[in-house]
Parts: C-alpha cells; structure tokens; sequence
C-alpha cells in the first residue's frame, strides 16, 4: 500500500488521538505499559482507522462505480484515456506525478477489465527540434512501465501523434523524426494486437476486443494533414479509409489529438475544431491539415463503422481559472446513428495536470458509458458541470450490441 503526503497528516492525528485515549485508560503505569484488553481494543482500533483512512483504490473506485465484480463477466469492461501529458515536463515533480498516474493504471487496469489504454497526444511539451531531447527520453522512461505492462497483460496500448510532439519550439509543423524515433512503430515490435502504421509512422492502429467482438483502434496523426506537396508521405485520412476498407464490418474507435473544442460561442458550443490557421513560416510548404470538421466530414461521417472519436488539445473555457479541457457530444453520422466524441484535456490545472484521466465504463447490460475523470494524484474523482457537455463525470446511453452492427 501508498501512503500519500495526504494521508501522512491523517495517520499522525490518528496516533495522537488514540495515545490520549490510552494514556487516560489508566493502562500506563509510572514503571512500564501494561496490556490490558482495553489497551489491546484501542490499539486494534487505531490501526483499523489507520489504514481505512488511506483509502484503498478498490474502495475508491467501488465507491464511484459499484461493485467491481461486474466487471468479471464480459459485459462491463474500460477504456483509459491518458490526455495532454506535456506540462508535466514544466511543473515541479510533474515527472512523479506522470509516473504515479501510470502506476495507477497499470495496477488498477486488471479491476476495470481495461481493454485499451490510449494517450491522445502531446506526450511531451516541446523538443526544441532536438530528437534527443531530455523530454523525449523522460517520457519513455515513464510509459516503460505501461509498455511492459501491456506485454505482460496483453492490454493493448496507443500514443497519438499531438503538436507539442513535432519538431520545433512554437513551429509545431516541421518535421517529426523524434516522435517516431520513440513512439514509432518499432516500440510495437511483438506486439500481436498491433496492426501497423502510416508510412510516415504518425498514425497507427491497433485490434482490441469488446465482450468478445474485435474492434479497430486508428490513432490519426495531429490534424491529419493531407501532406499534398510531399508525394512520398500518406494524406493521413486516405491511409485511415484504407485500413477501415481492409476491415470490413469491424467498428472502429479513433484516437486523435485535435478534434473537439470546448469552446462557446454565446449559448452555442463550437464542437468540432475548424481547419486550424497555422502561419506560413510554421507550415512545412503544402501541408493542408485539416481540423475536427475535416476529419469529421472526410472520414467519420461517412464510415458507419466509426461510433467513437477521443481527442485532447483544447482547454480553453474558463482559462484562467485553469477549469478547462472537458466536452462531449453525440452526433449523427450519413445514416443516421450516433457517433460519440469526448475531448480531455488537463495541461491547464495545477500541477501540470493533477494527474487526472479519464475512465470509460461500458455497461452492456444497462446500455450506458459512463465517463469518470480520477485524479490519481488527489486520489478521487472529479465532478464538475454535472449534466452540461463540459461534465467530468457523466452517462451516456448507448446499446452496444446494436451500435456494434456495422
């Protein structure tokens, strides 16, 4: 068991508490202690409040989603959502903090029935152009115990490609040789779930499997830029519609960093990114990226297969007061069947992230995701905006076995 700073506090009131309670017992003598069977309750007491007052992360956790037997029969199964995790390479032991919330999950991933964990992007916060950049080398150290992990369990694992992981210092556009030197897909050798990658390696995909049913998992390069003036890289989309075509019937989750926004204009949320608007000087010449409305309109709308889209990057309601980075919506895809979006984003909150991510619980015998968002830093949950698209901890209802019908 951890014993975090939080609960040192706890544990040495506890001990105050209960030595005041045993020296008025009148089982302390001038000359030694004696044992004595009320002095031996108090003690057992003591220990028991102790520990309970730590907080295991089973009754953390079966406190918020019930008993967690249920997710022993196929049914109720998670999917981890790690966003933005670039601050913490700034903040003050944001390194600990990074690697504390990859310690919860790794420990806690067998509890949930995780089937897939995926970061969405902007590992680090910027490279300088340097491949060999100390960020780089920090971050890998930290998902090494997630890598290994997944090579033990079999859960398998993503990282998105996000703009802080391109070459350059507020050039985002220039190049990106450091992501695929670390995050590449060399790092998925021998990986069985691991389906392959663009020929640029900066966008992947994987096979999970839900209650039983195999699902394809497409990470899409940040923006999936169409790269129309490098004839030798892949527009991103293109190569994704090849990979959906090649699994015909199979639905599809898509992991990609820029996509939802949870920005507002007047009553009316923006949703979907628009194209970004990147200067001339940062934009490798012909580029043409495309924003959440592209990859919406180009890709996600037309491919029934597709029923859920994650994404990060944005943070930008209530900024200042650092509450931001949290939207959903339900669209309607070309046929007429929804298509779940969730943006997460936490760079903007103390700490370099408080160590928050989300959880994705899918209930197949009551037709719902439920989305929480923990922090494993503060080791709880966060609720914030209850009932609006900016929610932290929401349902939304959703039949599977139909949805899954592609």
């Amino acid at each position: 068991m951890t014993i975090g700073i939080q609960n040192v506090t706890i544990i040495a009131n506890s001990i105050d508490t209960y030595l005041t309670i045993i020296n008025n017992s009148g089982y302390v003598k001038k000359r030694g202690y004696y044992m004595g069977k009320k002095f031996f309750i108090h003690a057992i007491f003591a220990i028991a409040f102790i520990f309970s007052s730590c907080g295991s992360d089973e009754t953390i956790l079966s406190s918020e989603l019930g008993d967690l037997n249920q997710f022993r029969n196929n049914e109720v199964y998670s999917i981890i959502m790690i966003p933005d995790t670039q601050r913490y390479f700034r903040a003050k032991n944001g390194d600990e903090i990074f690697a504390q919330e990859i310690n919860w999950i790794v420990k806690n991933s067998p509890l949930l029935d995780v089937r897939l964990i995926t970061h969405i992007g902007d590992v680090i916060e910027d490279g300088k152009g340097d491949i060999n950049h100390p960020e780089w080398s920090r971050s890998v150290k930290i998902m090494q115990k997630l890598h290994d992990f997944s090579k033990e369990s079999g859960i398998p694992y993503s990282v998105s490609l996000g703009d802080h992981d391109y070459n350059g210092d507020e050039k985002p556009y220039l190049g990106y040789s450091a992501f695929v030197k670390n995050y590449g897909k060399k790092r998925y050798d021998g990986f069985k779930w691991y389906g392959g990658s663009s020929n640029t390696e900066t966008s992947h995909y994987q096979y999970i499997t839900l209650n039983g049913r195999k699902i394809l998992h497409l990470n899409i390069e940040c923006d999936a830029p169409r790269n129309t003036a490098f004839k030798d890289e892949e527009d991103q989309l293109k190569w994704a519609q090849k990979i959906i075509d090649k699994n015909p019937g199979i639905p599809v989750i898509l992991s990609t960093h820029a996509y939802l926004t949870d920005e507002n204009e007047g009553d009316k949320f923006v949703g979907r990114e628009p194209e970004p608007e990147v200067k001339k000087k940062n934009r490798r010449k012909g580029e043409d990226r495309r924003g959440g409305v592209g990859i919406w309109n180009e890709l996600v709308k037309n491919n029934d297969q597709i029923f859920m889209v994650l994404c990060g990057n944005y943070h930008e309601y209530n900024k200042r007061k650092g509450d931001t980075g949290e939207f959903h919506q339900v669209s309607k895809n070309s046929k007429g069947r929804d298509v779940i979006e969730i943006l997460g984003n936490y760079q903007g909150y103390p700490n370099g992230g408080d160590g928050l991510f989300r959880i994705l619980v899918f209930n197949e015998k009551d037709n719902t995701l439920t989305v929480k968002t923990y922090s494993s830093y503060h080791k709880k949950f966060r609720k914030k905006y209850l009932d609006t698209p900016r929610a932290s901890d929401y349902k939304i209802n959703i039949n599977m076995k139909e949805r899954l019908k592609v």
